[in-house]
C-alpha cells in the first residue's frame, strides 16, 4: 500500500499542475484578452478606457477582465473612483511574445 501511495501522489500533483496550465492557456484563448494584456502592459489604464479602445460593450470587457483576474494575469488597483488595470506577472508577456514567434514561423 505504501508503494501505491508513493506512486499516486506525484501523479495527483502533476495533474494539478497540468490543470493550472490548461486554465492559463484557456485564459489566453481570446484575442480580446491578449489585446487587453498587451495594452495594459504598455500603459496601465482604467476599464472604461478599454471600452473605448476595444469598441465592445462594458459587460463583455468585464467578463474578459474577470477571467484575467481569476488567472492572476491582471490586477486592479483603485485610484479614487477609477479602477486601474495592470499586469500582475510580467512573464505572461514573454509567453505571448514566444507564442507570436512560433505563429510567425508557421
Amino acid at each position: 500500500m505504501k508503494n501505491w501511495k508513493g506512486l499516486i501522489q506525484p501523479e495527483v500533483s502533476k495533474r494539478t499542475s497540468l490543470n493550472h496550465l490548461e486554465e492559463l492557456f484557456k485564459a489566453l484563448s481570446s484575442h480580446w484578452r491578449i489585446f487587453i494584456l498587451k495594452t495594459i502592459a504598455e500603459n496601465p489604464c482604467a476599464q472604461c478606457d478599454m471600452e473605448q479602445l476595444l469598441s465592445i460593450d462594458k459587460s463583455t470587457i468585464s467578463r474578459h477582465i474577470r477571467i484575467l483576474r481569476l488567472n492572476k494575469l491582471v490586477k486592479v488597483k483603485s485610484q479614487g473612483t477609477m479602477k486601474l488595470l495592470s499586469i500582475q506577472d510580467q512573464s505572461i508577456l514573454d509567453l505571448i511574445d514566444l507564442a507570436e514567434k512560433i505563429v510567425s514561423r508557421q
